[in-house]
């Protein structure tokens, strides 16, 4: 089974790729699914196109990618952590049926969110979805974003997903003027389901001849379900990371209400000698309350025990 991304970088050239292949991980994903081949197409791309954006996480993290219209494939969701487990889903009418890659996703937005432990708050990314497929909409978003020169080239069947990645580096030109137009040409002729069969290597050197290929350590992609039990330990400590602003305003709310239920009591109390006349420790005891001290008093009339609330 292939499932990887894997990383080359054309040296004499200064244009860096990726070429992603998806065989098992991408069935299981489809298992019992049934998607309709409109469905499967766009999602396979999805998948291939998000992959080769999460490889790029170098920390722990999570990315996700979605594609929201008003089309009869209102959603695509694609979920991938720096380890490339990979999940995703789709929402889509049930008459859906092959129409160009606009009509099926109408007007929408292509949202991209980054969530890493390291981050205060997760990074949102929201562009309009601009072009006739799916490779056209990422490439106008590399265009946005990264501000790269960036083209796409996906194939997809109910199997296995292939694609690669091109993205032309700041002294592209000044190396070889016509190199990113040769390399886009020598790519394009790689959009056949014949590369399922090659491995990376065998497809660049195929591709690019005469060129000095630096290929690096392929990175295995894995279906959600093989998570093991140090990618459990990560998800419990983002749960707590998460968390704690959280239980910090709970602790700062309760130590407010406490402090307001005392003066509350203690108000009630000054209105007592007017109805019973209270004994002196429980007078004491509410007035330590209003003044951030909490002291229990037993049934007896005893002090058991006294201690602090340290007020925010």
């Amino acid at each position: 089974m292939n499932n990887y991304v894997q990383r080359f970088l054309l040296e004499n050239l200064d244009i860096r790729g990726a070429v992603v292949h998806l065989d098992s991980v991408w069935q299981k994903m489809l298992k019992d699914r049934r998607y309709p081949d409109p469905v499967m197409q766009l999602l396979g791309e999805m998948s291939a196109t998000t992959l080769l954006l999460g490889d790029q996480l170098k920390q722990t993290g999570r990315l996700t990618v979605q594609l929201k219209g008003d089309g009869p494939i209102s959603m695509l969701v694609i979920d991938c952590d720096d380890s490339l487990h990979l999940r995703g889903m789709a929402k889509y009418a049930a008459d859906v049926t092959a129409q160009p890659v606009p009509d099926l996703l109408g007007h929408g937005q292509l949202v991209l969110t980054l969530d890493m432990l390291s981050m205060r708050e997760a990074y949102q990314s929201i562009v309009p979805l601009n072009g006739d497929t799916i490779a056209e909409i990422f490439e106008h978003y590399f265009k946005q974003s990264e501000q790269l020169p960036s083209r796409l080239f996906l194939t997809t069947s109910d199997h296995a997903i292939f694609g690669i990645l091109l993205q032309k580096l700041p002294d592209a030109d000044q190396l070889d003027p016509d190199g990113w137009t040769r390399v886009e040409a020598l790519t394009a002729t790689a959009q056949s389901r014949a590369m399922f069969e090659l491995t990376a290597e065998e497809i660049l050197t195929r591709l690019f001849v005469e060129e000095t290929i630096r290929i690096f350590d392929a990175q295995s992609v894995r279906d959600v379900m093989k998570i093991r039990r140090k990618s459990m330990t990560c998800c419990n400590h983002w749960v707590v990371k998460k968390s704690m602003p959280f239980c910090v305003n709970v602790a700062k709310w309760l130590c407010m209400m406490i402090s307001v239920i005392g003066s509350i009591v203690l108000m009630l109390s000054l209105l007592m000698p007017f109805f019973v006349r209270p004994d002196q420790r429980f007078i004491d005891a509410l007035r330590a309350m209003q003044s951030g001290f909490v002291i229990p008093v037993s049934l007896d009339g005893g002090y058991r025990s006294a201690c602090a609330c340290i007020m925010p």
